[in-house]
């Protein structure tokens, strides 16, 4: 089946939706850190120095959007700043520049001076990406929640990434929480590191789409019937066997977000 070139999607076309959906799912490879690394054995070494002491959860006390814009200009060396902010289609660039990485994107080329803070950029990416398609929000905003004393916000961070325990508004919170001798919190935190539960996987791909969908400000009333057509129809990412499929689709949307401010 062709799928539109047209931007018929708010700012992307259904064709841009589905190659970006893809390379979402490479994201999950790239966060092997400890698997990347043994094809660089000069960069494990570095990593695991202890004098270093590598760790990226600092980066997450900044929005999503700068902790992107920020990896992107660590690799400044390789991406042509300039013809991006010339491109007439930015989204199709930034995709074309994320298709055309090499198994190991761009580490084999990024020189050991910078290698960690780059490392540590793509780590955090990557965690909050895996949120938005776990929890339908960045582990950058539960960490902004958790700095205003939101205690479930910092549950689901953890469940996603433990070493946000070593980010300052999460440790400052942890640290009152341990000095208020709150006993079932800290209990509760110990019980995240189990991670997500599993039933929320079956979605990943679904609601990170939503999110997506949303961003490009494609889910307008009008617009409902072909987003329900490329979503279900073409991309096969959801599936209905009772009652009313198109209903479902956007009544689950609407779950996600709701769930997602609350």
């Amino acid at each position: 089946m062709q799928i539109s070139k047209d931007k018929t999607l708010g700012k992307i076309s259904p064709d841009q939706f589905a190659r970006t959906l893809d390379v979402m799912e490479g994201f999950e490879v790239w966060a092997d850190l400890f698997a990347l690394l043994k094809q660089k054995p000069r960069f494990k070494r570095l990593i695991e120095s202890p004098r270093i002491g590598f760790s990226w959860s600092s980066a997450y006390e900044f929005e999503y959007k700068y902790m992107l814009a920020a990896l992107m200009v660590s690799f400044a060396e390789h991406i042509d700043l300039k013809s991006l902010a010339l491109a007439e289609d930015k989204q199709e660039f930034v995709l074309q520049m994320a298709e055309n990485q090499e198994d190991l994107p761009l580490i084999g080329r990024v020189k050991a001076r910078k290698i960690l803070l780059v490392l540590g950029l793509l780590q955090a990416v990557t965690k909050s990406i895996e949120c938005m398609s776990l929890y339908s929000i960045s582990i950058n905003e539960l960490v902004a929640r958790a700095r205003k004393g939101d205690k479930e916000a910092i549950l689901k961070a953890i469940k996603i990434d433990p070493t946000i325990l070593s980010a300052p508004s999460v440790a400052h919170q942890l640290s009152l929480a341990v000095m208020r001798k709150d006993k079932r919190f800290l209990q509760r935190v110990k019980k995240a590191f189990d991670g997500p539960h599993k039933g929320l996987h079956i979605y990943k791909k679904l609601r990170y789409s939503a999110l997506m969908l949303d961003e490009a400000g494609a889910l307008t009333p009008s617009n409902r019937e072909h987003v329900f057509d490329v979503v279900a129809n073409q991309l096969k990412l959801y599936e209905q066997r009772k009652g009313d499929p198109f209903k479902g689709l956007f009544t689950q949307f609407s779950r996600w977000k709701e769930y997602s401010t609350t």
